[in-house]
């Protein structure tokens, strides 16, 4: 009987270890799912479009990518077929995401976010991966992007009105910055489709507005190419074109100089020939005149009279 009893003791407390460790998973997948309802929060009228699994969001598999019970990746796509979010509720979210100790890829393309990049993306620490491409993204990159220290892949392409630069010291391996107003300091580690290189007076402009501490902005100017800001690629194809079209409009202008000097001289020529053959024939009319005269002055003279 007291051996029953053992028994049935261990198998309880197997059983208690088993629920513990079953509601410790819970508990670590409910704390991250947690600071993901409140991020989603703020999706205001748009959430009803978004199927979430409300009791465990690692089960909202077109969303949440979750591993041993914490979210490594957030994904949200086409959110511009719904409502906007405004300018306090991302950053808001993104925010709340900043306390996703795991989360290391943020997927936030074609959702036609607009306005200024919130600085509150500075707190996503341990991103790898950042997907904010074709969005309407606009102003300048917030310099808090420079806390993203484990960053490796950036993709900022079609967002038409963002400017600025990418903060130095990144070690980014992908990137794709094409269809934006961006420049490259000296120092970026991947420089695709950036439209030019940063230039001193880019800097200033940049640094008034971007969030830079005061003590960090001359480390940035030095950045500065020493290039103009004439000498982006757009800017020489258009000076090209110029040029060729000035030479072709100053060459036309000699061929037609040319021309007309040539028809003068021409004209005049031919003028002056006209004159000498006048000349001649008037010079030869009188030569015969004479001749005339010459045979009938002898005819004249000689009359005898026999009377």
């Amino acid at each position: 009987m007291l051996k029953d009893k053992n028994w049935l003791s261990f198998l309880l407390f197997i059983f208690n270890i088993f629920i513990i460790n079953i509601n410790e998973v819970k508990a670590q997948a409910i704390e991250d799912c947690k600071i993901f309802y409140e991020a989603f929060d703020h999706f205001g009228k748009s959430k009803a479009n978004f199927d979430v699994d409300t009791e465990n969001c690692c089960n909202t598999h077109s969303m949440v990518t979750c591993k041993d019970n914490h979210i490594t990746e957030i994904k949200i796509r086409n959110l511009d077929c719904y409502n906007r979010l405004s300018h306090e509720d991302m950053d808001a979210m993104i925010s709340k995401f900043g306390e996703l100790q795991y989360l290391t890829t943020l997927k936030l393309s074609n959702n036609k976010f607009f306005g200024e990049i919130p600085s509150s993306y500075g707190n996503l620490k341990n991103l790898k991966i950042l997907l904010l491409d074709n969005n309407g993204l606009s102003e300048y990159v917030p310099y808090s992007f420079k806390n993203l220290k484990n960053l490796k892949t950036l993709n900022l392409n079609n967002n038409r009105k963002l400017k600025g630069y990418i903060p130095k010291d990144l070690k980014i391996e992908q990137c794709d910055y094409g269809g934006t107003k961006l420049c490259s300091l000296k120092s970026n580690t991947c420089n695709n489709n950036f439209e030019r290189k940063c230039i001193l007076a880019d800097l200033q402009e940049i640094n008034s507005s971007n969030g830079i501490p005061e003590n960090d902005i001359k480390e940035y100017e030095n950045e500065a190419s020493s290039k103009s800001k004439d000498d982006s690629p757009v800017t020489i194809f258009i000076y090209s074109i110029f040029f060729i079209i000035g030479i072709l409009a100053i060459l036309y202008i000699l061929i037609c100089c040319c021309c007309g000097f040539g028809a003068i001289s021409m004209l005049r020529s031919r003028k002056r020939n006209r004159s000498i053959d006048s000349n001649n024939k008037k010079g030869s009319s009188t030569n015969e005149d004479n001749a005339e005269i010459l045979d009938k002055k002898p005819s004249e003279e000689v009359k005898i009279d026999f009377k």
